[in-house]
């Protein structure tokens, strides 16, 4: 009351664990996932029958097999949780729905924000992921070529939610120019057995000579 100040106590009663008693898995579509892949699939949930059941538990096992389809070219996948907590009992049904849906290749990469830059030189460079098998690692491995030309500031790449009829999707890359000129001004020193000297250093760099990607270097 002296200093207008109200001290408030929280008492919590966890109550007893509530513990998994099933753990079924449900897979809808995917006639062409075999027995290794979805076994693999199932092997990356970390609730298991007798295990004190917990959220986040749960959407770690689903982030990871989504991922693991992911991996597999399954780019719509969806693993869909459902929990029946049965109180007087303190146990718990979980169910994983598996929609895996059909496996996607790359049909065409688009790169948005493209002005200096020839277009024709940067689908040359990402050529080679069209026709392969859908995976993150293959989207990582198209950032990393655009990033490898040295004229952009950032690379973005994002699959599309939807295939066409013939499995393929599409892929957009969005991307921000860097300045193509650029000049760096600073000093040396060199060493030598019997001298040594003082330099001031100036380089200039253009790396989109023309417009066709030709690098000028000068120091």
């Amino acid at each position: 009351e002296e200093d207008e100040e109200v001290r408030i106590l929280l008492v919590v009663n966890e109550g007893p664990p509530v513990k998994v008693e099933k753990v079924t898995f449900t897979w809808e579509g995917g006639d062409d996932v075999g027995e290794k892949e979805r076994s693999a699939v199932q092997e990356l949930s970390s609730l298991g029958s007798g295990q004190t059941f917990e959220i986040p538990r749960l959407n770690d096992s689903v982030g990871s097999m989504r991922l693991s389809l992911l991996q597999r070219g399954f780019a719509t996948a969806q693993v869909i949780p459902s929990v029946d907590v049965i109180e007087g009992a303190l146990r718990a049904d979980v169910t994983y729905t598996v929609r895996p849906g059909p496996r996607a290749t790359l049909g065409k990469i688009v790169v948005d924000g493209l002005d200096g830059v020839p277009t024709y030189l940067v689908e040359r460079e990402v050529r080679f992921a069209i026709g392969q098998r859908y995976s993150p690692a293959l989207v990582s491995q198209v950032e990393a070529a655009l990033n490898g030309m040295r004229v952009f500031r950032w690379v973005a790449a994002q699959p599309q939610a939807t295939l066409d009829a013939d499995g393929q999707m599409e892929l957009r890359v969005r991307v921000s120019e860097a300045e193509p000129q650029s000049v760096r001004l600073g000093a040396a020193l060199q060493f030598e057995a019997a001298r040594w000297e003082e330099l001031a250093v100036a380089q200039y760099t253009h790396t989109n000579l023309f417009g066709h990607l030709t690098r000028l270097d000068l120091g």
